[in-house]
């Protein structure tokens, strides 16, 4: 069984993309992992995972298989390069966003990535982590599933994500090293997003995870889909 706490929230009161990404990875030892999104996944209520599909009743929440990558990495860039870009995001407020565990505003548990264009980089946003020092502390053992998470939310902001709403649809994750999630701990990491291009309703993303001395830690790419409007969480 897994659940998923109403902690770990994405857009519009279900599950982050990114975190059941990492969940269903990590329980499958998958590395790297790719994880499709089939339907939008409930909060506080248990789901069955056969190291393959993620079930409520009978209908497939989630997919996760190996992964193959198509994108380069995203380069690394320095502290102060994504400091700059953090000051510059766009991230507000905002019906769609506002309680996302990653890059809410609202939330004053969550991530509080705040990812913004690169100088210099067209197509790239970039923003600081500090995993150590989110209050209350993320669970050190679901390390997996927050640098899912961490990888998540950047490759959606380097759209117009305010104007175009977007739906994660498929997610691959190559984890190289787990950062410290310890509580109190000060490393601090780098995100940076890169947009890849647009096909239809479906928009291509990569991101990249790096310590400040630019040591890769993990990276990723995503499959958005544009939506009109997000569901309605259940609960509304």
């Amino acid at each position: 069984m897994i659940r998923v706490p109403a902690r770990f929230s994405g857009p519009i009161g279900y599950a982050n993309g990114g975190w059941i990404g990492g969940l269903l990875a990590a329980e499958s030892d998958l590395d790297p992992a790719m994880v499709t999104l089939r339907k939008p996944v409930p909060l506080e209520t248990d789901l069955h995972f056969d190291g393959a599909n993620l079930t409520l009743a009978d209908t497939v929440l989630a997919e996760v298989t190996t992964a193959d990558f198509t994108y380069p990495i995203p380069e690394p860039i320095t502290r102060a390069e994504a400091e700059a870009a953090q000051a510059q995001s766009p991230v507000q407020a905002s019906e769609n966003y506002g309680t996302c565990l990653v890059c809410g505003v609202e939330r004053t548990d969550g991530f509080q990535l705040r990812p913004g264009p690169v100088a210099g980089r067209p197509h790239t946003v970039a923003c600081i982590w500090q995993p150590g020092r989110t209050q209350p502390p993320l669970p050190v053992d679901a390390a997996i599933a927050a640098v899912w998470a961490a990888l998540d939310c950047p490759g959606a902001w380097t759209q117009e994500l305010l104007i175009q709403p977007m739906l994660l649809g498929r997610m691959m994750v190559s984890i190289l090293d787990i950062p410290d999630l310890t509580p109190g701990a000060t490393d601090d990491y780098i995100v940076i997003g890169h947009a890849e291009g647009a096909q239809g309703r479906k928009v291509f993303t990569t991101t990249a995870l790096y310590d400040t001395e630019q040591n890769l830690i993990a990276h990723a790419e995503a499959t958005w889909i544009t939506v009109d409007a997000h569901p309605r969480s259940r609960d509304s």
